[in-house]
């Protein structure tokens, strides 16, 4: 059962992935910044032409998958406090890691899902 699950020691590879938990947290989310800021920056109809349509404004689509990514990045920033100061109580983080984490997650993933799904009209440039 279970309990005998419990009693086994983790593998090596698995210990050192728990111990490096932290940096891979704080790589992530400094790529997500980066992400972030240079999709502002080149944001724009001639560089993300499939959001746009002939009149130069966006498909509802697109403004969804852009609020979803914002949206995440708003929830990911106290995620991202609490992890690097470490000052909260266990509930509190653990809160914040477990369930606003899944909750970032589907909203990245949502953002994803909505700038990739190919069944999206073509805009300007887009074949």
């Amino acid at each position: 059962g279970i309990a005998k699950l419990t009693c086994k020691p983790l593998p090596t590879w698995l210990v050192f992935l728990l111990d490096i938990r932290k940096p891979i947290g704080i790589l992530s989310t400094l790529l997500i910044v980066a992400h972030v800021h240079f999709s502002t920056l080149l944001f724009s109809p001639s560089y993300y032409g499939k959001f746009f349509n002939d009149d130069g404004a966006l498909y509802e689509w697109a403004e969804y998958s852009i609020f979803f990514g914002i949206f995440g990045f708003v929830v990911l920033i106290p995620i991202a406090v609490s992890s690097f100061l470490g000052k909260y109580s266990h509930l509190e983080w653990r809160f914040m890691q477990l369930y606003l984490s899944l909750f970032m997650l589907s909203l990245a993933c949502t953002h994803v899902v909505l700038m990739g799904n190919p069944s999206q009209p073509k805009g300007k440039g887009q074949r």
